[in-house]
């Protein structure tokens, strides 16, 4: 666990005396920790310069180890020989509002976005609604993550350190850059199937696990699915067109692509398709098979080609899954056949 999900777990499990505690001791920032006082505290929204202190301060932790914010703390007096502390407690009218106005920004205060943030409100037992709010910013495989506000940090990636957080220079900025590593595309499939009356379907998902951004994901199935009997209707969702077409070989295949400009940030997936079973292939009884092949390709990554089986027993009562889940990854094999 990174110290700065240590100190938010300590935080959600202490509650208010931690924030005492840090009050009276005078606590001092960290690399890891960083203390604001809202710009208005007595109102809940979001104001253009909390926007600004949550978009550098998310930025500037995403390109480092990860931290904490806790907004609605005060801090000064730091200088050369010394950091920032804890100089008093500025309460937020309602933590819990400006809570969920913070958890609706942090989704858009860095560009790319950064998966895993945690906004977690305390309210002041004795004053309750109002408290602070705790943003947790985990490390992220995508950085370098660019600040972006409507004001003065727009457009800046930051970096942080024991004093504050500050503008990479240019010369870290390229390294950081130099240094991302490609997107790594895995194709995970579903059945979900409750009864043999009910309709059992197949869910295709697109998960990043690399640390790069993939745009324009597209998956190709081949003889989607291969059991024999079974027929399935490809759903696509907002996002996502199908095609149909075939390889120089002759193989035929489903497309599904991305429409537009549609990325799948490191660390998140997105249904490709939700394919419900139109007949009584998966209701008559016994074990079931269905053979998976796709390629997998976006504008980062090469294509790689790949097979894996899901497997069920259908019985009276319900579709027990025997491997209810299967992927294939990134790193699978290289397409085999004509493009």
């Amino acid at each position: 666990m990174d110290q700065g999900r240590e100190l938010f777990e300590r935080l959600k499990a202490q509650g208010w005396a931690l924030i005492e505690e840090w009050r009276a001791a005078e606590e001092p920032e960290t690399q890891f920790l960083e203390f604001k006082r809202k710009a208005n505290p007595s109102i809940a929204t979001v104001g253009p310069e909390d926007r600004d202190n949550i978009a550098k301060a998310v930025s500037s932790f995403a390109n480092g180890d990860g931290g904490l914010l806790v907004i609605g703390v005060a801090a000064g007096g730091g200088n050369r020989e010394g950091f920032d502390r804890v100089t008093g407690v500025v309460l937020i009218n309602d933590a819990e509002k400006f809570g969920g106005a913070v958890e609706v920004l942090v989704r858009t205060s860095t560009e790319p976005p950064i998966p895993g943030l945690m906004v977690w409100p305390i309210e002041k037992p004795d004053a309750a609604p109002m408290g602070v709010v705790a943003v947790y910013v985990p490390p992220s495989l995508a950085r370098p993550h660019r600040a972006t506000s409507t004001g003065r940090v727009n457009n800046h990636y930051y970096m942080r350190t024991a004093a504050g957080a500050h503008v990479i220079p240019h010369s870290m900025l390229t390294a950081l850059f130099a240094y991302s590593s490609p997107p790594r595309l895995e194709l995970w499939a579903r059945c979900s199937g409750i009864t043999p009356n009910a309709r059992p379907s197949i869910e295709l998902r697109l998960r990043n696990t690399g640390r790069s951004p993939a745009r324009a994901p597209a998956v190709w199935l081949f003889d989607f699915p291969s059991h024999l009997g079974l027929t399935v209707k490809i759903m696509t969702p907002p996002g996502f067109a199908m095609r149909r077409g075939s390889t120089e070989d002759g193989r035929s295949y489903v497309a599904i692509e991305a429409a537009g400009d549609l990325v799948i940030y490191p660390g998140t997936d997105r249904v490709l398709s939700d394919a419900p079973c139109e007949d009584t292939a998966m209701r008559t009884g016994g074990d079931v098979v269905v053979q998976l092949h796709a390629r997998i390709m976006s504008l980062d990554t090469p294509p790689v080609e790949g097979t894996t089986q899901l497997k069920f027993h259908v019985s009276d009562e319900a579709v027990h899954a025997k491997q209810h889940r299967a992927a294939i990854r990134g790193d699978d094999m290289p397409p085999s056949g004509g493009t």
